[in-house]
């Protein structure tokens, strides 16, 4: 037997030696990794303890007084009222469904007034489908900040993004609002969100492409960021993978899409004829014959005093996710939703349809690009006040010249102005949380309730209609201003204004440039009984006068 080493050293210098093959190693720099710490191994409980303090601020903010503010829109009663025949009537609309919109938002919508929603009493249909809206918001700020931590933010940047998003008084008026956009939000982020997925499954593609069609469906403008949401899945992929990832993806969005024009076909509607309406022509009104908007550079354009509007309510985060996007696509991190959010911006300018929620779609992507210019400046600037700063590429020298750029922008308007931006949003997110906007569509319908019998024949807005059919009343007697001379179906019970018995005239119904002739005549022809409100948001009852 052979003789170790260890075997002939002295009792004493053999001790020594187990001693120190007992001790742990040294820690040679850039050669051993050390373990984690404990606050490093507790932040994924971290985030979710973050973002858990996030939601339930903002689901707080928007439930307080959701059903009473914003005053109701005239598109929450139609998107409400569809998913109401699809409950009742097993119908994609109370009248001719002419290919519109896609149908899949008020089929969410009647999947929740049908299921949990029913459990839920809300003040009237409106406020159901303003249940459902809270439900999208807290679905969209989760996302946010899914997203943001995928995209590198840390914690507080994108709670940050998501408190942005969330609370700003434009986004708290528009997100209560019962809207296609406002459903097609969180399934873009979910699809930005499972593109961006950091195991690369080919599982994660195709649900981002499900997620991406599903928003289509729900709203077709969703459409326009497909490219982007492309580009985050072919920039999150590399290797032999990301064009497998690329096709099982394009199978994701195209397979649900299909469905669409499949039932216009199988109904005989895809094509234009006689006695019919038509998948294609839905398609050609939407982008040709719709009347423009107007220039939002004419002050004069309905274009103009839509983003004027939009600012009137909040100048700040659009403002801001303007002034930065350009400085973010600089930044790695971030770039396809910059370059999404600057596409987003400049389809406002051009001449054309600009819908008023447009707006809603802009939101998450401007929260984002804030968050993530802000946190991109913290980092640069604690890296370079350490005593050894690394070299950094040129690349990484280009984001941090966009993150200085952006911390003197938002910096600069925080120290001017920043009181001014905290006090803006708590007044004006307090009153939408305490007044009572939609009074005058309450008092109304309570009016006529009590004092017009079901058996007349009313032309109403969408709103009342919802009001009034839930009341009780015959859906026949009830019309709604834009169909008469333009459904056949209406066409067939209203040949003329004398068949019009009261009007409920509603601003939109006074400043709506393509009404026809019989709703025409029959205000004309008419005198108001008693009103409620004022300004634009003054309801009218009017009888006609035969």
């Amino acid at each position: 037997m052979s003789l170790t080493q260890q075997d002939v050293l002295p009792p004493a210098a053999r001790q020594e030696l187990l001693l120190r093959r007992a001790a742990p190693a040294p820690l040679r720099l850039g050669t051993t990794k050390p373990s984690r710490p404990a606050h490093r191994r507790l932040r994924p409980w971290f985030t979710v303890a973050v973002a858990a303090l996030v939601l339930v601020a903002v689901g707080i903010v928007h439930a307080r007084g959701m059903y009473t503010a914003p005053l109701r829109f005239d598109d929450e009663g139609t998107y409400v009222s569809q998913a109401r025949a699809l409950l009742q009537d097993g119908k994609l609309a109370p009248y001719t469904y002419w290919y519109d919109h896609p149908p899949l938002g008020w089929i969410l919508i009647a999947t929740w007034l049908g299921g949990p929603g029913s459990f839920w009493h809300a003040p009237n249909l409106i406020g159901g489908g303003r249940q459902f809206m809270l439900l999208c918001d807290l679905a969209s700020a989760g996302l946010l900040i899914v997203l943001g931590r995928r995209l590198g933010l840390s914690v507080w940047a994108a709670a940050a993004a998501a408190l942005l998003f969330a609370l700003s008084p434009l986004a708290l008026t528009y997100h209560r609002m019962v809207l296609l956009d406002n459903m097609a939000t969180p399934l873009l982020l979910a699809a930005f969100v499972c593109t961006l997925s950091p195991k690369k499954h080919l599982l994660a593609a195709f649900a981002g492409g499900v997620a991406l069609a599903a928003a289509v469906l729900v709203k077709e403008t969703t459409v326009l960021f497909v490219p982007f949401v492309l580009w985050a899945l072919w920039r999150s992929v590399a290797g032999p993978t990301r064009r497998m990832c690329v096709m099982v993806f394009s199978l994701g969005v195209a397979l649900p899409v299909l469905l669409y024009p499949m039932y216009a076909a199988t109904k005989g509607e895809l094509l234009p004829g006689n006695h019919h309406v038509s998948l294609l022509q839905g398609i050609m009104f939407q982008l040709f014959e719709r009347r423009s908007s107007g220039s939002v550079f004419n002050p004069g354009s309905d274009a103009h005093a839509v983003v004027v509007g939009w600012l009137a309510t909040d100048p700040y985060l659009i403002t801001a996710g303007a002034a930065l996007a350009i400085p973010a696509l600089f930044l790695p991190r971030i770039r396809p939703l910059a370059a999404a959010l600057v596409f987003g911006l400049v389809a406002v300018l051009r001449p054309g349809y600009l819908p008023v929620p447009y707006v809603v779609a802009l939101l998450p992507l401007a929260a984002l690009v804030v968050a993530g210019c802000g946190d991109t400046a913290v980092r640069w600037l604690s890296a370079r006040m350490r005593p050894r700063a690394a070299r950094v590429s040129r690349r990484a020298l280009c984001g941090a010249a966009a993150s200085a750029l952006a911390l003197v922008a938002v910096g600069g308007v925080v120290l001017t102005g920043g009181d001014r931006i905290a006090h803006d949003w708590y007044w004006q997110d307090r009153s939408l949380m305490e007044v009572n906007f939609d009074r005058p569509y309450l008092s109304s319908s309570a009016w006529l309730l009590q004092h017009v019998p079901p058996s007349s024949k009313l032309m109403v807005d969408n709103v009342t209609w919802t009001d009034l059919v839930q009341a009780g009343y015959p859906q026949k007697n009830l019309i709604w201003f834009t169909k008469p001379n333009n459904d056949a179906d209406v066409d067939g019970v209203v040949h003329s204004w004398r068949n019009i018995d009261y009007v409920v005239s509603s601003d939109i119904m006074r400043t709506s440039l393509d009404v026809g002739p019989i709703l025409r005549d029959a205000q004309a022809k008419s005198s108001t009984v008693v009103a409620f409100g004022s300004g634009s948001n003054q309801i009218l009852i009017r009888k006609v006068n035969k």
